[in-house]
């Protein structure tokens, strides 16, 4: 392709607040920071951001109860911050979740 013409661009990042989203699986990426986890999310809350995906990214070490990762899969899992509970993600990929927001980034989530 020789021609590439810049158009607007209508992205938002999501205010500060709760979103119902559904849940669409962990991809693994590489990042400026190396390996990372995403945590893809489509969000099904009426308003601007129906039908928008918002990514939330970890390390990829291995989960434990003191990183996100480990927080993440309890979260996803409806699971106490225990060591020793197994997750398994496909599991829970079309599932329906409440994302906390704050500063644009996920603070957490809660199965519905």
């Amino acid at each position: 392709m020789d021609e590439f013409t810049i158009g607007e661009s209508n992205y938002s990042p999501l205010s500060d607040g709760e979103y119902t989203a559904e849940f669409g699986g962990i991809e693994q990426v590489q990042t400026v920071h190396g390996l990372s986890n995403k945590f893809v999310f489509e969000i099904q809350e009426e308003g601007e951001h129906k039908g928008e995906i918002f990514n939330a990214f970890c390390d990829s070490k291995p989960p434990t109860i003191k990183n996100k990762l480990g927080r993440y899969l309890a979260f996803l899992a409806h699971a106490s911050l225990t060591s020793g509970i197994v997750v398994k993600p496909s599991n829970y990929i079309g599932k329906q979740y409440l994302l906390f927001i704050e500063g644009g980034k996920l603070a957490s989530f809660q199965k519905l």
